[in-house]
């Protein structure tokens, strides 16, 4: 992963400025990088959502995702709290794109190779083996 001229350029006045934060920002740089941001904004909603859960504002962002969210189209209205709407529309289309992503590496990507594609198989065969095994 390649990062631009322009996020070289503010990391390096961060760094001339903030010196005590320039190991860090070095490390995390490379998540927010590149045409394609995913592990970056993940990893930044999964550290808010664990300081949030584990701080005095636990109530309040628990009562943020029982929050009811209406839809109304005339007559026709759905009701759901955020939560719901999360599981119910945005997790099917993240699977569907993340699906999508997975037979494109798989069919002309990197894991179109046996050699390449066999390590990634295996693990994620154990993974699904994982959770199994301890129910079953």
């Amino acid at each position: 992963m390649d990062i631009s001229p322009r996020q070289q350029g503010a990391i390096r006045a961060r760094a001339h400025h903030a010196s005590a934060r320039t190991d860090f920002l070095d490390r995390i740089a490379p998540f927010f990088a590149g045409r394609d941001v995913i592990g970056g904004p993940l990893l930044l909603a999964t550290l808010i959502a664990l300081v949030c859960t584990n701080s005095p504002f636990r109530q309040d962002y628990e009562r943020l995702w029982d929050m009811p969210l209406t839809i109304m189209l005339g007559d026709l209205s759905v009701r759901h709290s955020l939560a719901e709407w999360i599981d119910h529309a945005l997790l099917p289309l993240f699977f569907i794109i993340i699906g999508t992503d997975v037979k494109r590496e798989l069919v002309r990507g990197e894991l179109s190779r046996w050699r390449t594609a066999a390590f990634p198989i295996a693990g994620a065969a154990g993974g699904m083996r994982s959770p199994c095994s301890s129910i079953c």
